[in-house]
């Protein structure tokens, strides 16, 4: 063929459209777009694994070793490797393109993008990197900060980027002076601030200063009293407020104070606290528009709680209350639910934990006053002093709230061996949790009943037997498994110890055959069987994500 016959052949054929970084990169999931930065952050601070940088060069962003991936090449090796010529650097040495390549082979590296597309990302516009950066964290923000001045700017020059702060990988130890003045430079810019472990009261006050407009507030465990941080600050648009945490120091005082401050509130997490009837009674008087409340562990509360919501709420929808996995709630009884008799709002969402008198007719009573619940939860333990939970029970829920889609019923111990018909009349059921509940029936009717069931909890003690498997393993739609401890209980695992054919065996091939819309499998910790199983799977499905305890101890 000649010449010209080549280049007409070539000037036919259709050329595909190039596909920018930028659009390469807006295809991605906002988990791997986060999972790309967090890298590359790494990469061009340093902090990768690899070879620190040395104080003289640290402002050079460059470094000679690049982590090497199991599945590529080492990068400094490919075509994206740093030019270290002459024309690449200032008359100082330092270099003028060193920040951008390095970014482009992070960005080959963990993306998978080709070399065309890479080297467009030195020239990508301010606004579209903002857009991208906007799925990192503020700890992948201050890193990138670090990296060149070009970085800096749009790190510390778009408000939008500084709308969520999470500074929870920060310690108690650290001095949070330094972040408060990044906050500081776009004062109001922040919405939801979420704080790290320990904070002290002057560290809260010095961060609310520069946020005025907060609407999300979110306060892990500490034993600062929050009637000294908020005694000063007046948050017109506070909407969440989370300090619900173990141990928690929080008093009626302080729930007053804090109600007085943010009077728009509409979610307010205070598990674990302090609080008594009282105090939940006045911050209903003064937070009128309050939809989601968690009072789950607070033991000081009675049954006038209920009084007080049912009476001063209109707009409740979601509601959590009970005591502590070693400390029952033992206050509440069915006859003090009686007053939501003539409430005015209709809950969608409702948790009881760890409530020693709540049980059938409990659960009855509230699925008639609210059937316009979407998820339901009632969190046990192994005592047996508490109330159970059966199949009738189940059966009447599914019969007076056929919206629900989430189910939570921890430790029921009475659940007959047809326990998966009543649970298959949930047709709009997508997670359903049954863990440390006795699972010994066929579970069968759950594939045609629950159609949209997404995830299934079995873990814990719950018995479950290959009947069990058998009957769900061609579920449509089921994507995430929790599996417990396998035709035994938590006490018998050392019988599994040499002989695992039987059962471990079948398991297994009831994965080879069925399961196909599963994406994550969670098998039981520190179970011989459960580990025996998951390293069958890997070599059966190598595409499930299997989660198990690979460190676990053999004496």
């Amino acid at each position: 063929m000649s010449t010209a016959a080549i280049e007409r052949d070539r000037a036919s054929t259709p050329v595909a459209p190039k596909i920018t970084i930028s659009q390469k990169l807006e295809q991605l999931s906002p988990t791997s777009r986060r999972t790309t930065f967090m890298k590359i952050a790494r990469i061009m601070t340093g902090r990768d694994g690899s070879r620190s940088p040395s104080p003289s060069s640290r402002h050079r962003a460059r470094f000679d070793e690049d982590p090497v991936s199991p599945s590529t090449t080492p990068v400094s090796s490919g075509p994206c490797a740093f030019d270290d010529s002459p024309t690449t650097r200032t008359r100082r040495g330092r270099s003028l393109v060193a920040p951008t390549l390095n970014l482009l082979k992070a960005v080959e590296a963990f993306s998978e993008l080709s070399v065309h597309d890479s080297k467009a990302l030195g020239t990508l516009p301010d606004r579209q990197l903002v857009n991208l950066l906007r799925c990192t964290g503020t700890q992948e923000l201050l890193q990138l900060a670090q990296v060149s001045r070009r970085f800096r700017d749009v790190v510390t020059k778009n408000s939008s980027l500084w709308e969520t702060v999470d500074l929870t990988f920060l310690s108690d130890a650290h001095d949070s002076f330094s972040i408060v003045q990044f906050i500081r430079v776009h004062r109001g810019a922040a919405r939801t601030v979420k704080l790290y472990h320990g904070v002290n009261s002057t560290a809260i006050t010095r961060i609310l200063q520069c946020c005025p407009n907060l609407e999300h507030l979110i306060i892990p465990y500490t034993q600062v009293e929050l009637s000294k941080v908020f005694l000063r600050h007046q948050f017109i648009r506070m909407k969440h407020i989370d300090v619900g945490y173990d141990q928690s120091a929080i008093t009626d005082g302080d729930l007053h104070l804090l109600a007085a401050c943010c009077p728009n509130l509409s979610s307010l997490n205070i598990n674990y606290s302090l609080v008594t009837d009282e105090g939940i009674g006045d911050l209903l008087l003064t937070c009128l528009h309050l939809t989601e409340l968690f009072i789950g562990g607070c033991l000081n509360l009675t049954n006038k709680a209920f009084e007080y919501l049912a009476t001063r709420s209109q707009t409740l929808q979601s509601l959590e209350f009970g005591g502590r996995p070693l400390y029952y709630q033992q206050s509440f009884t069915t006859k003090g639910l009686r007053p939501f008799q003539d409430c005015s709002f209709s809950l969608q969402r409702l948790r009881i934990v760890y409530c020693m008198h709540l049980g059938d007719n409990a659960v009855m009573f509230l699925s008639k006053q609210f059937p316009d619940f979407v998820e339901f939860s009632i969190i046990r333990d192994c005592s047996e002093q508490t109330v159970k939970i059966t199949d009738k029970t189940v059966e009447e829920l599914s019969k007076n709230c056929p919206k629900i889609e989430k189910l939570v019923i921890n430790f029921a111990r009475q659940m007959g061996n047809h326990c998966g018909i009543p649970l298959a009349a949930f047709r709009h059921l997508r997670v359903l949790d049954l863990a440390c509940s006795l699972v010994q029936c066929s579970l069968e009717p759950l594939c045609t009943g629950c159609p949209f069931l997404h995830e299934l909890n079995l873990s814990g003690d719950s018995w479950v037997t290959p009947t069990s498997l058998n009957g769900i393993m061609h579920h449509p739609t089921l994507a995430i498994l929790w599996l417990g401890h396998i035709d035994h209980g938590d006490t018998d695992c050392a019988r599994f110890d040499t002989d695992y054919s039987a059962t471990g065996w079948f398991v297994v091939s009831l994965f080879k055959k069925g399961f196909l819309s599963l994406m994550n499998l969670h098998l039981e910790p520190r179970c011989r069987l459960s580990q025996w199983i998951g390293e069958r799977l890997i070599g059966v499905r190598p595409k499930l994500q299997i989660t198990t305890d690979s460190d676990f101890d053999e004496d």
